[in-house]
């Protein structure tokens, strides 16, 4: 039984990441925001953690809980990073808060998980696999700061892929369009607060916000299972020879196509449309 550590264990794809690996015999480190979803999700092959990988001190405050959890000097087969959570305001109006938090939450928590469990990691010879999105290869209005996180996981996984060559530790990116998550439902009331939280000088956005609306309703009527995302994952965890990407749902491959068939012009003109 190996243990591989997985964020945004409690629920969408970090959840079926976690069904997946529990039904191969693994064991999960799950780490989760809050106590009571700890308890939710408590079971004999998962020990969960509560860490805030949006907050403050991520590293010392996962280094302790380890250590309480007894696990400390455990080797790990595996860091699977699936934490995370949309944001939708135009760049005009996005607040500095949360840009940090996108970026926070998205991006540099997956350094400080690594520079804590990377010792452990070299000593189960694991692997680092991280959730992007089809969002960190082609940005969007009124997403910035979710398209930059996505963007700088792009970077930073690709540069650890480059300083870990030759240590046994492969990173591998999955980049999944829209996933049937139950973040989908509620993905709607996003728009609705964009909408109110505009300030009476930039209502110009608003137009924009309703047709975005409109091209999310029709997104999520097909979305990709949360299990395809999962299969990546685990691809990469275990494969012989794993994937640098990968690219999971038509949407996501798709957009990332046309991208590289158009020009620069014409793709950003289609994406405004959309």
């Amino acid at each position: 039984m190996s243990d591989i550590v997985v964020t945004g264990a409690g629920s969408g794809i970090g959840a079926a990441v976690t069904r997946r690996l529990l039904a191969a015999g693994h064991r999960v480190v799950a780490i989760v925001r809050s106590p009571a979803r700890a308890e939710a999700i408590a079971a004999s092959s998962v020990v969960p953690l509560v860490v805030d990988l949006a907050g403050d001190e991520v590293a010392s405050r996962l280094r302790a809980a380890l250590a309480e959890a007894g696990l400390a000097a455990a080797p790990l087969r595996g860091l699977v990073h699936c934490a995370g959570a949309p944001s939708l305001a135009p760049l005009e109006t996005a607040s500095r808060e949360d840009l940090r938090a996108s970026l926070q939450l998205h991006a540099l928590a997956l350094v400080e998980l690594a520079q804590v469990l990377l010792p452990a990691l070299r000593r189960g010879h694991g692997r680092i696999v991280a959730i992007g999105s089809v969002g960190g290869r082609v940005a969007t209005p009124l997403m910035g700061a979710y398209g930059a996180s996505k963007f700088a996981l792009v970077a930073l996984t690709t540069a650890l892929r480059h300083e870990l060559h030759g240590q046994g530790i492969a990173v591998s990116l999955v980049e999944p369009g829209v996933v049937d998550t139950p973040m989908l439902p509620a993905g709607a009331a996003l728009f609705d607060r964009a909408r109110a939280a505009l300030p009476t000088e930039a209502t110009q956005y608003t137009a924009a916000i309703d047709r975005a609306a409109v091209t999310y309703r029709r997104a999520i009527a097909r979305p990709t299972p949360a299990d395809r995302v999962a299969r990546a994952v685990e691809h990469a965890l275990f494969a012989r020879r794993p994937r640098p990407r990968y690219l999971v749902g038509a949407d996501a491959h798709i957009a990332a196509a046309l991208q590289w068939l158009l020009p620069v012009r014409a793709f950003e003109w289609l994406v405004r449309r959309l």
